[in-house]
């Protein structure tokens, strides 16, 4: 196979997911030279209108392929923009290492509703949310450099979403459960009250139980919905005001 003519511009491009629109300027066919540059091993066609480009060292291995967190990211940055987007939920929990499998869901926040993406490697899931109010830390994956929520932000959202994110409530309990030892539970006590999320930090609390035995106490108006989230031991009874 003849190695494939790579504009520059794309070599050197920071997005590593390209749209045939982003090309408008190159190209009369954008569409027809990724197809081109995909057949040649340049690209992967991740969707309708979306291409990752290989790295360099890679190109032309069949595979090579992105992981669901960098597909997330860098669909979400191609579209928005680095400043208006993160990862979030199971997507942050594993790149925070809270979920040592893998798994076909991509999760990011952006600035409005959008129905899902079905990608060659999984699904990537938009959450709409105001991503100024969330506590963020920078990330660089290998399609983009943007955001992710931190420790304590991901704690907060897992807990919140508990029953709708698209991987068992047991692995979300694990995922916070293995957060916990190393969050701030007064940052997140800030956090939960300054996002109205009082009912998602108590649950976090018992989830986090038998790794934080003690976290800052926060008032709630009657018992908390579970959502099918559990600590691995059981908590003392009144510890939390828990609805199962």
């Amino acid at each position: 196979m003849p190695t494939p003519q790579i504009p520059s511009v794309l070599v050197s491009r920071p997005i590593r997911v390209v749209r045939p629109r982003d090309l408008g300027d190159l190209y009369v066919n954008p569409s027809s030279e990724l197809a081109r540059l995909a057949n040649q091993g340049a690209v992967r066609r991740i969707a309708r209108g979306y291409y990752a480009l290989v790295p360099a060292e890679s190109v032309g291995d069949p595979g090579w392929r992105p992981t669901i967190e960098a597909l997330a990211l860098g669909v979400a940055v191609a579209d928005y923009g680095a400043d208006r987007v993160a990862l979030m939920g199971p997507s942050a929990a594993r790149l925070h290492g809270a979920l040592p499998r893998a798994v076909a869901l991509g999760s990011a926040a952006v600035p409005k509703q959008r129905p899902p993406l079905a990608t060659r490697w999984g699904r990537i899931g938009f959450h709409t949310r105001d991503v100024a109010r969330l506590d963020l830390e920078h990330v660089v994956t290998a399609l983009a450099s943007g955001y992710q929520t931190t420790v304590e932000q991901t704690i907060l959202e897992l807990a919140r979403w508990a029953d709708a994110w698209d991987v068992t409530t047991g692995m979300i309990s694990e995922a916070i459960e293995t957060l916990a030892g190393r969050a701030d539970w007064s940052l997140i006590r800030e956090l939960a009250l300054e996002q109205g999320e009082r009912a998602a930090y108590v649950r976090a609390g018992w989830v986090a139980y038998p790794a934080v035995p003690e976290t800052p106490h926060l008032q709630v108006r009657g018992p908390v919905r579970s959502h099918g989230l559990g600590p691995s031991r059981p908590v003392p009874a009144g510890r939390f005001p828990i609805e199962q």
